[in-house]
């Protein structure tokens, strides 16, 4: 029986839900469509028209492409752990992944955990009392004990003192998320020759490598952060996860539109993003869509392409 939770806070006053209306609710998002914008932007003299794939329209609650992400995981633990046991994520400060995944908990009242990494200027207190409003625990772990979290005996630490949990990634990039990009973009991306998109933890990318079978689409990857390595090959191990051996279209990952770091965004960009949003009325952030936008804006104005696709990723609630 579905009932009216009046205590939540208006945004997220929604009808829930037993657990298999919980499951219905996430099903009827990741049916959604984003949809697909034109536009003409210009700056310092140099004009492009590109379309946009408006991700961050999935959702009045929550969107971006964290829906395509957690959408399939959160099924997954409600099918297989039935809320017995918390789910639980990683993520840092400026996590867009976190801010989902919290929006997501109180929505849908789940039993919600989240390890954040520290941050030494203390920015991360911010989410941590969002995510605590949303209902979530949040437990915070030093910037030494962060970099472990993808290793076994950590995770087996974690288990040991916390308890039993059903554990999304970093990100919530995972096999089960490429595959519900992959099949959710695959109809999209074909009538473009080059598709940007951001890349954090290389799970909506591998996506989009996945949905696109033609080898004369290019799918460019514009990193959020100055140089990590191992994306191409966290990127590779996705694919090959998910039944991908021989790629069927181009594809390469830019470090050179990274600017400052992760969450960090020159003079020059800043004014770049205060021109982009005027001129499209496009809302962008200074970790992901700034970088890739100004990266599409960059690499457009020094070759001739055609047809363009940008992945709006933004989760703008």
């Amino acid at each position: 029986m579905l009932r009216r939770l009046k205590h939540l806070p208006k945004k997220f006053k929604i009808l829930l839900m037993q657990s298999a209306d919980k499951k219905a609710y996430l099903e009827t998002l990741l049916k959604r469509a984003a949809p697909i914008t034109p536009h003409h932007f210009a700056w310092h003299g140099h004009a492009i028209n590109f379309d946009a794939l408006r991700l961050d329209q999935l959702g009045h609650y929550v969107s971006g492409n964290k829906i395509l992400k957690l959408g399939p995981e959160l099924l997954t633990y409600l099918t297989e752990a039935g809320e017995g046991i918390p789910v639980a994520t990683f993520g840092g400060a400026r996590s867009h992944s976190l801010q989902a995944f919290s929006a997501l908990a109180r929505i849908l009242r789940l039993n919600a955990m989240a390890f954040i990494r520290q941050s030494p200027t203390g920015a991360h207190e911010r989410l941590v009392t969002r995510m605590q409003r949303r209902g979530v625990r949040v437990v915070e772990l030093s910037p030494e004990a962060y970099k472990f979290r993808e290793n076994e005996m950590f995770i087996d630490k974690l288990l040991a003192d916390y308890g039993e949990m059903f554990l999304i990634p970093e990100g919530a990039s995972t096999p089960n998320a490429v595959n519900n990009i992959a099949v959710s973009l695959r109809k999209r991306l074909q009538n473009y020759q080059h598709v940007f998109v951001s890349v954090g933890m290389g799970g909506t990318m591998a996506g989009c490598i996945k949905a696109v079978h033609n080898k004369d689409i290019h799918v460019h990857g514009i990193s959020s952060v100055k140089a990590d390595p191992s994306l191409p090959q966290r990127v590779r191990t996705l694919l090959n996860e998910t039944g991908v051996h021989n790629e069927t279209c181009g594809w390469d990952i830019d470090y050179d539109f990274a600017g400052k770091g992760y969450g960090k965004i020159s003079a020059e960009l800043e004014d770049f993003k205060e021109a982009f949003e005027t001129q499209t009325n496009i809302t962008l952030d200074t970790t992901y869509t700034t970088k890739s936008a100004y990266a599409m804006w960059s690499q457009m104005k020094e070759n001739d392409f055609k047809t363009v696709l940008w992945l709006q990723t933004l989760n703008a609630h």
